[in-house]
C-alpha cells in the first residue's frame, strides 16, 4: 500500500488566512502563537501517515508553543514527539523544566505534559508516537535532548535523516516498521543515560517540600530557609543535602520562579514586565532580565505576547475550507 502523504504551503493562501491555517493544522498537538505579523508569516509541511505514526518535516517563521491544560482538555493530545531540529530551535519549559534545544539536538516531547517555548524561524522533522505504542515502555522526562555533546547525536540525527531521505519509496507497511525501529533505538539511548538527568527523590517530606514551593513562588517569607525547616521538621543540613544536586535550594526557588514567569509571559497579553518580576520576588528589573536570559537565552520582551487582529467570521469559514488532511490523521494520533 502506497504511503499516504499530505502538504501545506501557507504561500498559496490569501495573507489574511496564512497564519490560522498553520495554527488550526497544528491544534491537534498544541496552540502555535506567531512572533511576528501574522500576515506576514510563512510555513510549509509535508508529512506521511505509517499506519498510525506520523512523520513530518516542517518549515516555519517564528512562533510560541503553548501546551497547557486549557489546551489539553480541548484536544487531548497523547502522544510523543520525536523531533530533529536542522536549523533553528527553542527555549523554554516542558514538564516544568527549562529546555534548550539547537540545530543538530534531537529532543522527546510528551504532549501529557506541559508546554511553553519560544521557538525561532527553524526546519524540523518529527515523528509523532502515539501513546499506545510506548504504554509499555519507560518514557524520559518531557523536554530530554541529545546535544552535541552525547555521541550518540550524530549517530541517531543521520538516521532519521536517512529515513526522511527515502520515506517517499517505502510503503505504508514498511515505512511503519523503520519508524518503529527508529523510535525504540532513540528511546532505548535515552533512557540508558536519563537517570543521570533526574536524582531521585529523598522522601515524601521532600516531594511535599517542593509543592509547597511551587504554590508560595510570591511569598519570600514563606520561602525563607528557616520556614522550609521548620515547615517539613528538618535541619539546615538536611535542606541543603536535598538541595544539593539542584545547585542549592535558593537557586531552585529562583529557577521555579522564573519558570513561572516564563508562562505569564507567553500566555498573557499586555503582563507588565516590571509588575510580573516584582511579583515573584526580583525587585531589581536589571537582575531579573539578567537572570532571566541567563536561564532561558532570551530576554523577558521576546516573550511578550502582542495584539494580533481577531479571526472575522467571514474568514473563519475559509480557514476550516482549507484544511489539510494531516490534520485528520493528528487529531487521530
Amino acid at each position: 500500500m502506497s504511503l499516504p502523504v499530505s502538504t501545506l504551503l501557507t504561500s498559496e493562501f490569501e495573507e489574511d488566512i496564512r497564519y490560522e491555517v498553520w495554527r488550526e493544522s497544528l491544534a491537534p498537538l498544541f496552540f502555535a502563537e506567531a512572533v511576528g505579523d501574522p500576515l506576514q508569516f510563512n510555513g510549509q509541511a509535508k508529512l506521511y501517515l505509517a499506519e498510525d505514526m506520523v512523520f513530518a518535516k516542517t518549515q516555519f517563521d517564528a512562533l510560541n508553543f503553548i501546551l497547557d491544560r486549557k489546551w489539553s482538555r480541548q484536544y487531548e493530545p497523547d502522544c510523543l514527539l520525536i523531533q530533529l531540529y536542522t536549523q533553528g530551535g527553542y527555549q523554554g519549559i516542558s514538564a516544568d523544566n527549562s529546555v534548550q534545544i539547537t540545530p543538530a539536538s534531537i529532543s522527546i516531547l510528551d504532549l501529557r505534559q506541559t508546554l511553553y517555548t519560544h521557538t525561532v524561524a527553524s526546519e524540523v522533522i518529527t515523528t509523532v508516537v502515539p501513546r499506545h505504542y510506548v504504554a509499555d515502555r519507560k518514557i524520559p522526562p518531557s523536554g530530554y535532548t541529545f546535544t552535541s555533546k552525547n555521541a550518540a547525536t550524530p549517530v541517531l540525527a543521520n538516521q532519521i535523516l536517512a529515513l526522511w531521505q527515502n520515506i517517499n519509496q517505502l510503503d505504508a507497511s514498511h515505512a511503519y516498521l523503520m519508524l518503529k525501529s527508529m523510535t525504540n533505538t532513540i528511546l532505548d539511548v535515552a533512557n540508558d543515560t536519563v537517570s543521570d538527568l533526574n536524582p531521585g527523590p529523598f522522601g515524601s517530606r521532600f516531594e511535599g517540600m517542593l509543592c509547597y514551593i511551587d504554590t508560595h513562588l510570591n511569598d519570600d517569607t514563606a520561602l525563607s530557609e528557616s520556614r522550609l525547616c521548620k515547615q517539613f521538621y528538618c535541619s539546615r543540613a538536611t535542606l541543603y543535602r536535598w538541595f544539593g544536586t539542584y545547585g542549592g535550594v535558593r537557586r531552585y526557588i529562583k529557577k521555579r520562579r522564573l519558570s513561572r514567569i516564563y508562562k505569564t509571559l507567553l500566555t498573557q497579553q499586555g503582563a507588565s514586565l516590571n509588575n510580573v518580576a516584582s511579583r515573584f520576588g526580583f525587585k531589581s528589573a536589571a537582575h531579573f532580565s539578567r537572570s532571566f536570559k541567563e536561564e532561558f537565552n532570551l530576554s523577558p520582551s521576546q516573550l511578550t505576547p502582542q495584539k494580533k487582529p481577531g479571526i472575522k467570521t467571514s474568514t473563519s469559514t475559509a480557514i476550516k475550507s482549507n484544511y489539510p488532511q494531516y490534520r485528520d490523521w493528528l487529531l487521530t494520533v
